[in-house]
This record gives C-alpha cells, structure tokens and sequence, in this order.
C-alpha cells in the first residue's frame, strides 16, 4: 500500500467512526435550535393548550408534561397557527418540545432531567386552577381543589 493509499484509508475510517457516532448519538432538537426558539415555540403552543386545558381535555402529568385526560379526546381536532391537527399531534409535538428544553435547562444548571421534569411539576400544578385535571406518580387523573398543593 502506498502513502496516499494509507493517508486516504486512515481518513476514510475517520469519517466512518464520524458517521457512526452521529448515528449512535443523533443530535438531539436543541443542539440544532436555540433553547430561545423551543422555548418560544412552547409559549406560542400554550394558549391552545390552555384553552383545552379549560375544557378538560388535558390537564398537566405528574412527569412535568401535558396529556389528554380521556383517550377519546386524542382525535378531536384543534387548531394551532393556522394548521388543523388532533389534540395528540399537538401534544406530541409540545411533548418533544419540553423534552429538549428540559434537556437544555438540566445540561446548564447541571442537573438530570428529572430534576427539571419535576420542578416543572411543582409549577405547574401549583398554578392549575380548581377544576383543572392532574395525573399524579400513580397515572390517575384528579380534579385539582382549591387545597391541593402542587
């Protein structure tokens, strides 16, 4: 094998092991966006929620996120900056949002994301309002009174 032979293998392995760990570690939303516009994406997202929220049809989950209370909901249709969707997609599309900037706070504070889910946890349900659906550790749906704490 010549020397140019030898160099372009060496290189050629390189960029395979390059290949191979982008693969093995995808780069997650965030590396790609800035935590400012997940973060805006959040806000902007969350007046619909909210609205659904108000008519018990997702209420805020123990693990820091939101879902629907009843299965039968996931297919109603609603409305997100023109775009119809089902209330699932909206969710799931919220869901991977906070994912990422939930990773984005933890890798900055040092903390894991769990610690960041359930901080989140605590605000949220702290700030629902009476009436308002809370799924507790144990996945059960309740209603929030004015004595529940978050």
């Amino acid at each position: 094998m010549n020397m140019q032979s030898n160099i372009t293998l060496q290189w050629s392995r390189r960029f395979l092991v390059l290949i191979v760990a982008l693969m093995a570690f995808p780069a997650s939303s965030m590396a790609l966006q800035s935590e400012a516009t997940v973060k805006a994406r959040v806000k902007a997202r969350y007046p619909v929620i909210r609205v659904l929220i108000d008519q018990g049809k997702v209420g805020e989950t123990y693990e820091g996120y939101v879902a629907t209370v009843d299965p039968s909901f996931d297919l109603e249709q609603t409305s997100f900056l023109g775009q119809t969707m089902t209330i699932a997609a909206l969710l799931a599309a919220d869901k991977t949002d906070r994912e990422s900037l939930y990773d984005a706070i933890a890798q900055r504070v040092g903390v894991v994301r769990l610690a960041v889910e359930q901080s989140s946890r605590r605000k949220l349900f702290a700030r629902a309002k009476a009436g308002h659906w809370l799924r507790n550790h144990k996945g059960t749906w309740f209603q929030k009174t004015a004595s529940v704490p978050g």
